[in-house]
């Protein structure tokens, strides 16, 4: 089972905030939120769709609310910096503080989000 990274990626490139974790049965590749509202088709309890709308709102100007699946956090540091994305936390720090209070985490309804391509950087 893949883990569902919510994390909020500055418009710059030039760092990531890792917002929650969730479980996903299947791969997703990385989709922008443009618009908080979007999370309602995750089907996720009330408190974390709340919770995140709320940190996506404070961040709005420079950061933008991306989805992605990985393996591990590893994973996704290495795909996250082939992209070009510099200053990437080393651990795992959520901003969400429900991540803690919760002993597991929700299973997602990734259905219905939409699939992005993305383009990776060629190293020089």
């Amino acid at each position: 089972m893949e883990r569902l990274y919510f994390y909020l990626a500055k418009r710059d490139m030039r760092g990531i905030k890792m917002v929650a974790t969730l479980d996903s049965p299947k791969e997703v590749s990385p989709v922008t939120m443009n618009h908080a509202d979007d999370l309602d088709i995750l089907n996720l309890p009330a408190t974390w769709t709340n919770d995140i709308k709320k940190i996506v709102h404070s961040h709005r100007l420079e950061w933008a609310l991306v989805i992605e699946t990985a393996n591990s956090y590893e994973d996704l540091k290495k795909t996250l910096r082939g992209r070009g994305y510099r200053n990437v936390p080393g651990t795992f720090n959520t901003v969400l503080g429900m991540q803690k209070m919760m002993p597991r985490r929700p299973l997602a309804d990734v259905k219905r989000l939409p699939q992005q391509k993305v383009m990776l950087r060629k190293k020089r």
